[in-house]
Parts: structure tokens; C-alpha cells; sequence
């Protein structure tokens, strides 16, 4: 229960196909809780709470998770606790390093050095990056992904009846429940800050807290009440930002 308390519902994700984008996803700073954030988007606390299921009396948010805005128009950056408190100390060690006045032909010979060093390291970025996702099922892609409007935040697939619907990558489940306004959804944190959206499924298998393993199914695609063909929305997202699925999949 407590880990319940600490840890809120990471991402509850824009899977909406309307004109209108509804609100954004702030990814919480060290220092920043619930109030918070809703003094700096201007957005009552409870609203937040509502929208992003906090239960009472919590306020601290866990660092590092998606918070969803209702109404905002683009996310405000705030500089972490952190960075501000390592100011002074930065200062006080560049004045201690430039005392000493016998070194500076050394340190020549190493600035010397430091090009090819750093030249050497360039491609290291890029290969955390890299994820191997596969697709959720194999179906017809009914929406693709769109960032303008009409705005759409995956791509919508359509199947046969009671398609088993497959983990993209391994991962660990941050939610599995009912939506409002999109059924029955799953949402997989999976290393390299990605997380992928499964949303309008039919029946659930995967358990909230679950860690899971590529390919593990997830649950079922059928006719539902939100949806007369079985559908599946798939979002994948980056730092809380949607990210065009298409770019981490093979051709079907």
C-alpha cells in the first residue's frame, strides 16, 4: 500500500483521436509535488488529482513520472532542485583548481588529448536509444500516427475476433484497469525512459506491478462497447512524449 501511495499512475495517456489536443504530460523535477505543478500551470489540484487517479492526502509525486495536465497547451520546464544547489560548489572548485601556477603545460598536453576522446564516445547516445519492439498483434492499421490535427498519438489496428494482444518489449506493467473513455488499457515501462500504450482491449491478463517479458500476452482484441470491430490503440512514447510507433517497428 504504500508503494501505491509513492509511486502515482505514471501515465495516464492522451489516446484520443479529437481535433483538439486536451492537455500535456509533465515529467515531475526533484523537489516538484502535486501542488506544486498545479500552481504552475495554473490548473486546480483537484482536477489533477482526478485526472491523473492521486488518491487524497497524497502530494508528493515520485521524480521522473508523467503527470497529465488538463488544458495546457505545452509543457512548462523547470530547472531541478539539483542543478540550482551545485551552483556555489562549482564556483569554489574552479577557483581552487587555478591556484596552482606550475601545471598549465600540462594541462595543455591534456586538452590536446580531449578531442579524440570525446570523438571516440560520440555513438554511445545513439545505442541507448535503441529499443527491439515487436508488434502487439499482427492486424489491419486503420489510423496512422499524426502530431497535427486530426491528432492522433498511435496508430489504431483492427483485427479478427479474440486476437491475443503481445508485450512490444519487456517491461514492467505501470497500469492495467479500465478507462473512462477508452475501455480496458495497459501501459509497460520498459528501459530507455520508453513506455507503450495498450488501449480498447477486450479482457486483461497483465496484473499492475507485473514485470513481463517480450511477447507475453497482455490480453484480448474483441468487439467491445467502445469499439464494434476488435481495436487496438498503440502509443509509444518517449519521455512522456508520443513517438510515431512506425519508427521502432518492422514492416508488418
Amino acid at each position: 500500500m504504500k508503494n501505491f501511495c509513492i509511486f502515482i499512475f505514471s501515465a495516464v495517456f492522451c489516446l484520443s483521436c479529437a481535433t483538439d489536443s486536451f492537455g500535456v504530460y509533465h515529467t515531475v523535477k526533484k523537489g516538484e509535488n502535486l501542488t506544486k505543478i498545479s500552481q504552475l500551470y495554473n490548473v486546480d489540484e483537484n482536477e489533477l488529482r482526478s485526472e491523473n487517479s492521486i488518491p487524497k492526502g497524497i502530494n508528493e509525486l515520485k521524480e521522473g513520472s508523467a503527470i497529465f495536465i488538463p488544458g495546457a497547451e505545452e509543457v512548462i520546464e523547470t530547472e531541478p532542485v539539483s542543478e540550482i544547489d551545485a551552483e556555489p560548489e562549482q564556483t569554489e572548485n574552479i577557483e581552487e583548481k587555478e591556484t596552482p601556477q606550475t601545471e598549465p603545460e600540462q594541462n595543455a598536453e591534456v586538452n590536446e588529448e580531449k578531442p579524440e576522446v570525446i570523438s571516440s564516445e560520440e555513438p554511445e547516445p545513439e545505442s541507448e536509444n535503441e529499443i527491439n519492439l515487436i508488434w502487439p498483434a499482427t492486424g489491419k492499421i486503420v489510423k496512422k500516427f499524426s502530431s497535427s490535427s486530426p491528432k492522433n498519438d498511435g496508430i489504431d489496428i483492427e483485427f479478427e475476433k479474440s486476437t491475443e494482444i503481445h508485450a512490444a518489449a519487456d517491461g514492467k506493467v505501470i497500469y492495467s484497469a479500465s478507462h473512462s473513455s477508452f475501455g480496458n488499457m495497459v501501459i509497460i515501462q520498459h528501459d530507455n525512459n520508453i513506455i507503450t500504450v495498450y488501449a480498447y482491449l477486450h479482457t486483461i491478463f497483465a496484473k499492475e506491478g507485473l514485470t513481463i517479458k517480450q511477447n507475453s500476452v497482455l490480453g484480448i482484441a474483441d468487439t467491445t462497447e467502445k469499439k464494434s470491430v476488435p481495436t487496438l490503440h498503440f502509443e509509444v512514447r518517449k519521455a512522456a512524449k508520443p513517438v510515431d510507433p512506425m519508427n521502432f517497428l518492422s514492416e508488418m
